[in-house]
């Protein structure tokens, strides 16, 4: 489904649960808690559905790439979790993907090989940090897969011995991730209900929409939900999903589908 339009609405609509998206209960709570025992804070974020909320995805290494090697979509890496950062900022190394903007949390990793590579992301809300920390320690082995578009959508998804623990999306303008890189995961967008008003002119929602074979989801801009895939439950939450109608500046992104899925 990833890539093009949803002909139907799922049937299950998005609820308002208790999963602890957001600061609060993502990058705070995270490091205190184990994923075993989850994020208990109920978060309503239906206010910052106008477009206050995006995403950074990106990438670096200090591998030798060849050029053609460099200008891949698709990067897979495997190896051990060097370490992971909140809110300690690496300038300069987004030499693959790059930053549209500064990330607020980093994850490095030494692959099989010896390189490392570090994945910079966040989620903003109003300027607010509210991305939720990845449940994996150094040393821990994981594969990464990190895709983007070539233009400024970047997704990656963190597995660990378990199968998928994160994944974030950052679909400015297009889109990063694609079926296939969440295995029994499908995602994409549909038309939502409503529109607003931008500084730019209007802007249509969208409901970003999830199928495993145990869950139906959709969301609209802004909600979160519980989402089951392969037997583990995953807080999933949409960070923005809107498409533009009229750009009255001339440099809108046509389309902006952002989220995240953690466990």
């Amino acid at each position: 489904m990833t890539g093009s339009r949803l002909a139907l609405p799922l049937l299950t609509s998005a609820l308002s649960l208790l999963t602890g998206c957001g600061f609060v209960g993502g990058a705070l709570i995270g490091q205190l808690f184990t994923d075993d025992l989850g994020y208990g804070y109920d978060v309503d974020y239906a206010d910052d559905a106008y477009g206050d909320s995006d995403a950074i995805v990106c990438l670096g290494t200090n591998a030798e790439l060849t050029e053609e090697q460099a200008a891949a979509t698709r990067f897979d890496i495997r190896g051990r979790v060097v370490d992971t950062n909140f809110n300690e900022l690496r300038a300069g190394f987004d030499n693959v993907i790059p930053c549209w903007d500064t990330p607020e949390t980093v994850i490095r990793v030494r692959d099989d090989a010896g390189a490392l590579w570090t994945v910079g992301f966040a989620w903003r809300m109003s300027g607010w940090d509210s991305t939720p920390w990845p449940s994996v320690s150094t040393d821990d082995p994981v594969s990464v897969v990190v895709r983007t578009d070539g233009a400024e959508a970047a997704g990656f998804a963190l597995f660990a011995r378990d199968g998928l623990r994160y994944a974030l999306e950052s679909g400015r303008g297009g889109q990063g991730l694609q079926d296939g890189d969440l295995p029994n995961i499908s995602f994409g967008t549909a038309e939502g209900v409503g529109s607003f008003e931008s500084e730019c002119g209007e802007r249509a929602f969208l409901t970003q929409e999830f199928v495993s074979e145990e869950s139906e989801l959709a969301l609209f801009s802004g909600e979160d939900a519980g989402f089951y895939a392969d037997g583990e439950y995953y807080t999933t939450c949409s960070i923005t999903a809107w498409e533009t109608v009229e750009d009255n500046c001339g440099d809108s992104l046509p389309v902006n589908s952002s989220w995240v899925m953690f466990r």
